[in-house]
């Protein structure tokens, strides 16, 4: 239930009844979006760095989650929206729409380019409040939990508001990971026939910090490695891997390690950390938490499991290990499955005995284990390289500058013409 009380109604009326001194600012302005300014600094880094070399002014709005300095210290600009580790309310996305509104009103003809459902609904509607004369791009980095069953009615409800708030007769692109994503939103008539789409096959991967391991490594104490990267969610398929690795115990429990990185989330289908530290021994199941050494953890396991359902885009925890060149096992489920060409093998979701068995079978074959690493590292070789990623949304941002360079003009033609008919 929404809050009625002074502090939210003032929200609603700075929103909807802005003061007047707000100043334009004209130029190549590129303003991103995101929920959590950590994620900006491992998904968009590179690309905010490519466009202030190339002249832009770029602006990072995201959730304050202690990246600040790390960001100015880029040469871009950034506006704290609600600590994202505070979880999702009424009034976060309040404070988050009257913030967004004022830097629109701010930079009218900026590129916004909002990352991620969340953002996508509050951007496009404070685009909307203030009559945003810039392009937007809109990024579907997965539809998440709440669209895994399509026919729910949590996943018609956000349809249908992305729906309600989606641009029309814009200038704007959208930007897919898979081809799933895609055709669920035209199912929902989200995208019209003559929408912009762009397909970029993830974030990308820096290729030479995620080198391809030249063998198979041990650890010191002589154990073999099957870890996992991403936020502790069940539908990330953090339990399921437990719960395989306990079946494996018997087998594999003085001669493996199962490791977990990655931090709890305010999502409510996270695990807290005290479940985690009862779920892992330490030892055989560890949870090592956030973890900012992944080139280095990656390149000295054996295999990267990410049994996820979660409906992903195109998982950087998939892209990084293939670079590595791991073996990987993931669910055949969205955006997974994509990651998956003869270098890994894909489990029913939800299924701790089939990942298991496939745990087994890989860690038991050092020649299969080999092979499939190769296929990893030739596929991040093809499809996930970081320059390609920045060299397309670079192309993006200036194919929508110049179009609405040219839209301006015409506009300005107009109303001369218009002036000089009334005179």
């Amino acid at each position: 239930m929404i809050p009625a009380n002074s502090r939210f109604i003032n929200l609603l009326k700075q929103i909807l009844h802005p003061r007047e001194n707000d100043s334009s600012r004209r130029g190549k302005t590129l303003l991103i979006v995101v929920s959590d300014d950590r994620f900006f600094m491992s998904h968009r880094l590179d690309i905010g760095r490519a466009a202030v070399k190339s002249g832009w002014r770029v602006i990072v709005a995201a959730g304050e989650n202690g990246c600040r300095d790390a960001i100015l210290s880029e040469g871009m600009e950034y506006e704290a929206l609600p600590d994202p580790t505070q979880g999702a309310g009424p009034f976060a996305a309040l404070r988050s729409l009257n913030i967004l509104s004022g830097l629109l009103r701010r930079n009218p003809d900026c590129i916004l380019h909002l990352v991620g459902v969340k953002m996508m609904m509050l951007g496009n509607m404070a685009a909307g409040f203030v009559g945003h004369k810039g392009a937007i791009v809109n990024a579907v980095s997965g539809l998440g939990i709440s669209f895994q069953k399509t026919d729910s009615i949590k996943a018609r409800t956000l349809a249908g508001v992305l729906r309600l708030l989606w641009p029309r007769k814009k200038v704007h692109t959208t930007i897919f990971q898979n081809r799933e994503d895609e055709q669920l939103l035209r199912h929902y008539g989200v995208l019209t026939n003559d929408e912009d789409i762009e397909f970029i096959k993830g974030s990308g991967v820096d290729l030479s910090n995620f080198g391809h391991r030249q063998s198979l490594r041990t650890l010191s104490d002589g154990r073999l490695r099957v870890i996992f990267s991403g936020r502790m969610l069940r539908s990330k398929g953090v339990t399921d891997l437990i719960e395989a690795a306990e079946m494996l115990r018997r087998k594999w429990g003085r001669r493996a390690q199962f490791l977990l990185c990655g931090a709890t989330h305010h999502n409510p289908d996270s695990l807290t950390a005290d479940e985690l530290s009862r779920l892992c021994d330490g030892k055989y199941i560890r949870w090592a938490g956030h973890c900012s050494n992944m080139p280095q953890l990656l390149a000295s396991s054996r295999i990267m499991a990410f049994p996820s359902y979660y409906r992903e885009g195109l998982p950087k925890s998939l892209i990084e290990a293939s670079a590595v060149g791991l073996p990987i096992i993931t669910c055949d489920s969205v955006g997974c499955r994509d990651t998956i060409d003869g270098n890994g093998v894909l489990v029913e979701p939800r299924n701790p005995r089939q990942l298991a068995d496939e745990i087994d079978r890989l860690l038991g074959n050092e020649e299969l284990c080999e092979e499939m690493g190769r296929r990893s590292r030739a596929l991040a070789e093809r499809d996930y390289d970081l320059k390609e990623v920045v060299r397309c949304h670079m192309e993006i941002y200036n194919r929508l500058y110049v179009a609405l360079e040219s839209h301006h003009s015409v506009m300005a033609d107009q109303s001369l013409q218009c002036a000089s008919m009334s005179v």
